[in-house]
């Protein structure tokens, strides 16, 4: 994993620390501290990167030091060996072999450090977008949780189960007045255990009438016949 994969686990963990003790209830603040969250990791990588910048440069120098002392040592090399001095000529060819290695090593080490500057760079870009991402995505969650809630207390006032006091009142005394009538009219009861005591009570009137009717049909008979027998007797 590398320095800047671990910068931004870091930065990750602390976010996810803060988002977690927030009350879930509390979306918006919820999305304000993944934003600080986000600003708080842009900050970090651009002071990582600008120190990395510093390195990258400081190095750049030490070669070009080693790039000029290594162009000398081959000229007084040259010189050494033109006037035949074979110790001085030893101690710059040594000299010379030290400052090509270390050139090596420097060149390699520097561009790591360029690497580097322009991993951080591009994590900058790509956390600037993240953070105008959540900003953008907020916008949204919290339009669409606002909707659905409104949809929610609509649809709870339609069918009269709203969450106001007043309404759990209503519920409590319907359920409390079902209980009693299940209680006082046992034998009004359907295999689900619903009170059937409105029908049966409406079936009852209902066969009474016709009671009534037919008894009424029978004395208009029992009239009519009475009225026949006078006639002939006269």
């Amino acid at each position: 994993m590398g320095i800047f994969d671990r910068i931004k686990q870091s930065v990750k963990g602390t976010a996810e620390g803060v988002v977690r003790g927030m009350e879930e209830r509390n979306p918006d603040a919820v999305y304000e501290a993944a934003i600080d969250g986000q600003i708080a990791s842009v900050a970090d990588l651009k002071d990582r990167v600008a120190r990395l910048m510093v390195e990258r440069d400081r190095e750049a120098e030490r070669i070009a030091a080693l790039e000029r002392e290594e162009v000398q040592l081959a000229e007084g090399l040259r010189g050494a060996l033109a006037e035949d001095d074979d110790d001085t000529a030893l101690v710059l060819q040594v000299r010379r072999e030290e400052v090509a290695d270390e050139l090596v090593t420097r060149r390699a080490s520097l561009e790591e450090l360029a690497q580097q500057v322009r991993e951080g760079q591009a994590g900058i870009v790509a956390a600037k977008e993240g953070t105008e991402g959540l900003k953008r995505e907020k916008d949204v969650m919290l339009a669409q949780r606002a909707a659905a809630d409104a949809a929610l207390q609509i649809q709870d006032a339609v069918s009269g189960v709203g969450a106001d006091p007043t309404s759990r009142a209503l519920a409590s005394v319907r359920e409390a007045v079902g209980v009693l009538e299940s209680r006082a009219h046992a034998g009004y009861l359907d295999e689900e255990g619903n009170s059937v005591r409105g029908r049966a009570e409406a079936m009852g009137r209902k066969a009474s009438e016709q009671s009534a009717r037919d008894q009424l049909a029978a004395l208009k008979r029992q009239l009519g016949k009475t009225d026949d027998e006078d006639a002939d007797e006269r």
